[in-house]
């Protein structure tokens, strides 16, 4: 099976079996569980069953039993704070770029971001293919089914794609449609592979992994984040190296105002992460 992009998608049995990505895998699940406040034993127990059980079950079950065996060694609180640290640290690194008064934030998740902007936005809507966004958030919701136009809603100023178009069927699409409800500019983070003009120090480990075990790990962490943690969030895994979604940004009619490796900067997903910011020529 492939990706949008042509690449093979590989299964996290068939990640595992490869010992070079073993060792940075290991690293990127004893952040996690660091981060969600698991004890050590149940981290090695648990690391024992990633590596073990791949061989007795298939991939639906595998997801389901990884889930209920950290569902009840997490507390939810620790959960919850994790996923409120990821937002804070995304509210960060895309507060400093937003231009105007109006945000939409296409495939917003939780939604968590914009609750902690650093500047005070009079509008923000929000949009994804579900509705998994945290109670009580004071802004407007609307579903979109994928690959079609987006809802009718006012354009934005300043429109959000955050580590979303990896996990669209469709990623080009979706660039297209946010340019056009885009006033200004469109704010990008994306998990990322490949050497960079100016690599992250944290990245280090990974750019010693060649193309196709980057991608690997990349796919891993996407899964393990996606489908262990949460469940039903939806993994083609169109990952894709950050030149080649500049040249993609460029041809949907953006110009390139800012690109920044941010290397693996949050905990509970420790993937590779690159900011771009594009502004409509």
């Amino acid at each position: 099976m492939k990706n949008y992009f042509g690449h093979k998608i590989y299964s996290p049995f068939e990640i595992l079996k490869e010992e070079k990505i073993r060792a940075p895998i290991i690293k990127a699940i004893d952040r996690i569980f660091k981060e969600l406040c698991i004890q050590d034993n149940i981290k090695e127990s648990i690391l024992n069953d990633l590596f073990n059980m791949k061989n007795k079950i298939n991939e639906s079950q595998y997801e389901n039993y990884l889930r209920k065996i950290i569902k009840c060694e997490i507390k939810k609180s620790n959960l919850k704070k994790a996923f409120v640290n990821r937002a804070k640290i995304i509210a960060r690194q895309v507060s400093p770029f937003i231009i105007g008064d109006s945000i939409i934030d296409i495939g917003c998740g939780d939604g968590l971001v914009n609750r902690y902007l650093n500047k005070k936005v009079e509008k923000i809507h929000l949009i994804d293919i579900f509705k998994y966004v945290e109670k009580n958030l004071p802004y407007k919701f609307s579903l979109y089914k994928e690959n079609s136009s987006f809802p009718q809603v006012p354009n934005a100023d300043t429109t959000f794609l955050l580590t979303v178009l990896h996990h669209s069927k469709k990623p080009l699409h979706l660039i297209k449609e946010t340019s056009i409800k885009t006033n200004c500019r469109t704010i990008i983070i994306e998990s990322i592979y490949g050497s960079t003009r100016n690599p992250h120090k944290s990245s280090e480990e990974l750019n010693a992994l060649n193309i196709v075990q980057q991608r690997k790990y990349a796919s891993f962490i996407d899964w393990f984040y996606n489908r262990v943690l949460h469940s039903n969030v939806q993994v083609p895994y169109n990952f894709q190296k950050p030149e080649v979604w500049e040249t993609i940004f460029q041809k949907q009619g953006y110009a390139i105002h800012k690109s920044i490796d941010l290397g693996i900067d949050q905990n509970i997903v420790p993937e590779r992460h690159f900011l771009f910011v594009l502004d409509k020529t």
